[in-house]
Parts: structure tokens; sequence; C-alpha cells
């Protein structure tokens, strides 16, 4: 008789799972703000890239000389 009593206690741990997924779409939702953030990111290098070229430009021109 002791042994159902085990058996009903683990449908009470799955049931615990789905919380556990329903917490990782919220993780999913905050990932898209990280990708929002990137672009920021890029947004920036074309400046150093603008800043690189320039750099390069003057040096071929030196070495054109």
């Amino acid at each position: 008789a002791i042994k159902p009593v085990e058996f009903a206690v683990k449908p009470v741990e799955f049931a615990v799972k789905p919380v556990e997924f329903a917490v990782k779409p919220v993780e999913f939702a905050v990932k898209p703000v990280e990708f929002a953030v990137k672009p920021v990111e890029f947004a920036v290098k074309p400046v150093e890239f603008a800043a690189i070229i320039k750099q390069v430009n003057s040096a071929c021109n030196l070495i054109s000389i």
C-alpha cells in the first residue's frame, strides 16, 4: 500500500515541469532585446571602418608618392 503513494508523488513532479517550460518563453523574449542592441554595435563600426579606410588611403598616398 506504500508503493501507490510513491507513484502518486511523481505526477506532482511532472506538474512542476510545465512551470519551468513556462519560464523559458520569458528568456526567449529577452533575447530579441539583445539582438536589438547588436545593430547599434554594428552602427558604430562603420565609423571605425571609415577611420581605417582614411588611414589606409593616406598610407597608400604616401606609398604612391
